[in-house]
């Protein structure tokens, strides 16, 4: 029996000495804050806004410099030149016209649309994949476009035309307005 009290004892008196290093060490050392839901939540939001904010970049700097983003072989260096050529063509069409209109138009006769065939509306990207809020981001920060801003506009039976309104009056969308902002704060800040 008495080995039984001296090895309990001893257990005791270990499991005490071990207690008193714990909690010396807990006030000396790094103490480890429980993790909570909100804190792991907003962590992810965090990561995946930076994430967002990445890929608006990439996707943003393959029209800024597509030769060095994609490479000078690359089949997608060789189409966002040309999407950028196309749409700075159509603007400056568009504003031709309206240059010639000027002259040739009274308040009862004047042009009241205008709609230009392009490339850029045959491009799913572009007509449904919300890609050319990024053409449209080339224009305004690159050929500081101030006045008008094509759209992409579409017809029956599934075609697309671009036309052109004012830069001013033009509804930019929530999505549109946060890739802006970070395209503008990475480039032109």
């Amino acid at each position: 029996m008495e080995t039984d009290r001296s090895g309990i004892s001893e257990a005791v008196r270990k499991l005490t000495e071990k207690l008193r290093r714990f909690r010396a060490a807990e006030q000396n050392g790094v103490r480890i804050e429980p993790v909570c839901k909100e804190t792991l939540l907003q962590q992810r939001i965090n990561e995946a806004e930076t994430a967002a904010k990445k890929r608006t970049a990439d996707m943003y700097r393959g029209y800024l410099a597509p030769v060095e983003t994609f490479g000078a072989d690359s089949i997608r260096a060789v189409a966002a030149q040309r999407d950028t050529e196309a749409v700075l063509k159509a603007y400056t069409l568009y504003k031709a016209v309206m240059e010639d209109a000027k002259t040739l138009s009274d308040d009862t006769t004047h042009l009241s649309h205008i709609e230009i065939e392009t490339p850029l509306t045959k491009n799913d990207a572009y007509t449904i994949g919300g890609m050319f809020i990024y053409l449209q981001l080339w224009l305004i920060f690159e050929q500081c476009v101030e006045d008008f801003i094509p759209i992409i506009v579409p017809e029956k039976g599934g075609r697309y035309h671009l036309a052109f309104e004012s830069l001013k009056s033009h509804y930019f969308t929530s999505a549109e307005k946060e890739l802006m902002a970070a395209v503008q704060k990475v480039f032109y800040s």
